[in-house]
């Protein structure tokens, strides 16, 4: 599908020039406010400038690789080489909250309490599965998400997929963070290998019946696909979170932590692809 390929004469004209003297795959572009926007030049079917009042602004400060699946990816030039989503499983746009999931279903609902948890009896001691030790049920040693029960997986299709405490871990020491407001609060992340951009809102999360810290954009809590077996008190799972004045994986800091990171709860899922 062709593309009409409209950007500010004053702030693209250079470089659209060069990038197309080289003929790259892609041709990448950041405008004034810092966002990224990326095209297959094979899709290109015309460039015109126009003055940058009319033209209407995009969204956050994030980088677009290209798609997959019909969805936008960012290649942070990762080490493992993965490719993360350019926003929430449930969302269409950066600043969208999205979809909340318990940590292992592949569909949002009302209510998240252990009393209707999947994977547990009824009680956040008896576990039905990914039970990794025996005093929460009868142990199958799983301790990463299986592809159908990946929120992901199971709503993007196969090449998606939720990312490990080890892939929030390279996100995390791979980036330089900072507070940003892009339409919505979050947390910006700038690749440390390649300067492209990813952000992440913050939605918040559901317990019981709420939906917390939605309307202040305080907080963020995003699932990782494995489960933490380091905590001994209850059945938890590793999630990427941040505040306002700090972004850290849960297991390396407690800051700004109010609880438990219990299975039940609705987080928000950002997903990857491996390159």
């Amino acid at each position: 599908m062709k593309v009409l390929f409209l950007v500010s004469a004053s702030v693209a004209c250079s470089l659209c020039a060069s990038a197309i003297s080289r003929e790259n795959t892609y041709i990448n572009v950041e405008d004034e406010s810092g966002y990224v926007h990326t095209f297959d030049a094979d899709d290109i079917l015309e460039i015109r400038f126009e003055d940058p009042d009319t033209i209407k602004p995009m969204g956050p400060r994030v980088s677009v690789s290209g798609r997959i699946d019909g969805i936008t990816y960012v290649d942070l030039g990762l080490p493992s080489g993965n490719l993360w989503a350019t926003y929430n499983v449930g969302a269409k746009e950066p600043v969208e909250f999205g979809s909340y999931f318990a940590w292992g279903e592949v569909e949002p609902k009302s209510e998240y309490s252990w009393e209707n948890y999947k994977w547990c009896d009824g009680e956040k001691k008896k576990g039905t599965k990914y039970v990794w030790d025996e005093k929460f049920g009868t142990v199958d040693s799983l301790i990463v998400l299986l592809p159908e029960d990946d929120a992901a997986t199971v709503n993007w299709g196969d090449n998606w997929r939720m990312p490990t405490k080890e892939d929030f871990e390279e996100l995390f020491k791979s980036c330089t963070w900072s507070w940003a407001y892009e339409g919505g609060n979050g947390r910006l992340g700038k690749s440390k290998y390649n300067n492209r951009k990813i952000f992440l809102p913050s939605a918040g999360y559901w317990d019981g019946t709420d939906c917390y810290d939605s309307e202040w954009e305080i907080y963020g809590r995003y699932w990782s696909a494995s489960i933490d077996t380091s905590y001994t008190y209850s059945r938890t799972a590793t999630s990427f979170y941040f505040q306002d004045d700090s972004v850290v994986p849960w297991d390396d800091c407690c800051v700004g932590v109010r609880y438990d990171d219990s299975l039940y709860q609705g987080f928000s899922v950002r997903a990857v692809v491996n390159k």
